[in-house]
């Protein structure tokens, strides 16, 4: 396998429920069209596995204890600084039969992407960003692609701030529409979502590398707009069809998801 060090590397970092897998299947489509480009029915972009097959992030990082020490930005009495990078720059490589033409992507929840950045010089990163005020549309839009009713009994399970009968929760979690009372319900799986987010501020050494935007002008500025920016950012200059594919799926995308009122309209 080849190690991510040797490649140009794309990061996309976002909080749970930002759309992050879905952004980063379509920019990696933007670059190769040959594994297609797919929908589900829960408005997720966990459809596109292809995103989680072409190197060996999800099967080695994760389920290793230091990457979640990275991952999570703890146990520093553990593993040094130095240890940390030595592991991403010796571990993290393109699967087999990966197309290594293109900029590799890896989709990640972590709580300080500088540490990526100063491990991997040949990278950038896309980063969405949420305040406040997406929180709990973030919460829900997690919980309500990623659970059906067993695997939600379980998560709330962990957490003693949910007191109700969770096939109450659940139910409500099917709703296509939520103003602000329905989010408050959720509140208390907040600190979940908070757990894997951005907490530590971007290093402005970094700042050539890094392309921001908010929860909010993802979902909802002029989708030509978002879609040039990003795709500038990433050095993709697909042909005038591959661009109009991109934008309709952009344009689905939005229109999958649930209706947060007084919050997001979708144009």
């Amino acid at each position: 396998m080849k190690k991510l060090t040797e490649l140009p590397l794309i990061f996309v970092q976002y909080p749970s429920g930002a759309g992050g897998w879905f952004l980063t299947a379509l920019l990696q489509y933007s670059f190769d069209q040959s594994s297609g480009f797919y929908f589900d029915e829960f408005g997720s972009g966990h459809a596109n596995q292809h995103v989680r097959m072409t190197n060996n992030w999800y099967d080695e990082i994760v389920m290793s204890p230091i990457g979640m020490a990275i991952i999570h930005d703890d146990e520093h009495e553990t593993y040094t600084k130095t240890e940390r990078i030595e592991f991403l720059r010796t571990t993290v490589a393109a699967s087999e039969n990966t197309n290594l033409e293109i900029p590799q992507f890896i989709c990640l929840h972590c709580v300080d992407i500088n540490i990526f950045l100063e491990a991997f010089p040949n990278s950038k990163c896309v980063q969405i960003n949420i305040t406040d005020d997406d929180l709990l549309a973030c919460t829900v839009l997690f919980l309500k692609k990623r659970f059906d009713l067993e695997k939600f009994k379980l998560f709330c399970s962990q957490f003693p701030e949910y007191t109700d009968d969770p096939k109450i929760g659940f139910e409500k979690l099917q709703a296509q529409t939520y103003c602000t009372e329905d989010l408050e319900y959720f509140k208390w799986a907040t600190p979940y979502v908070m757990s894997l987010a951005k907490n530590i501020d971007n290093n402005p050494e970094f700042d050539d590398r890094l392309f921001e935007i908010m929860f909010a002008d993802y979902w909802t500025d002029e989708v030509d707009a978002v879609l040039r920016a990003l795709l500038a950012f990433v050095n993709s200059t697909p042909s005038q069809t591959v661009f109009d594919a991109l934008n309709l799926y952009l344009i689905k995308y939005r229109f999958q998801q649930p209706t947060f009122t007084g919050l997001y309209r979708y144009e």
